[in-house]
């Protein structure tokens, strides 16, 4: 089984990650409210965070299968929202990718920092993926994913 740590520093593109083991954290999404766009403050909601975490994890299945990131943070659509809502150089993601290469599953935790305070840990946030042959790029494959589980606290309540 291989572990790789992925850290996302938001105001960077192309993004960077870092390789490094890591353990694995108990999980915990809550609503926070945290340092607005506009200085003001805001509720993030625990369906934006754990969106954004899905996001992420699909991003980095979907567009490299070894984690080489290129492009842009504008891709997630999750992100576009949270953007607006606080300074993206306050925010922090860090994902751990545990992951086997006999395995189509690939098991994520991670958390969401702001203002370098943990908002949110997520643990068991499972997905798999399907390689599809396109005979147009010959033996080029690309990745589908799916979201098969994922542990949170259910409410949405600070």
């Amino acid at each position: 089984m291989k572990k790789q740590f992925i850290d996302f520093i938001t105001d960077c593109e192309p993004w960077h990650f870092i390789q490094a083991e890591k353990e694995w954290r108990i999980s915990e999404v809550l609503a926070c409210e945290v340092p607005g766009a506009n200085d003001s403050k805001v509720l993030l909601p625990t369906s934006l965070i754990l969106g954004c975490f899905q996001d992420l994890a699909a991003w980095l299945i979907m567009f490299s299968s070894k984690f080489e990131l290129t492009g842009s943070v504008e891709r997630i659509d999750q992100f576009s929202i949270l953007k607006e809502k606080v300074k993206p150089e306050h925010m922090r993601f860090e994902l751990w990718a545990d992951f086997s290469s006999n395995s189509d599953k690939v098991k994520f935790s991670g958390r969401l920092l702001i203002n370098g305070e943990t908002i949110a840990l997520i643990n068991s946030l499972v997905m798999n993926y399907v390689l599809i042959l396109n005979p147009d790029y010959g033996k080029e494959c690309y990745s589908q994913w799916k979201i098969l589980r994922h542990d949170r606290n259910k409410t949405d309540n600070p």
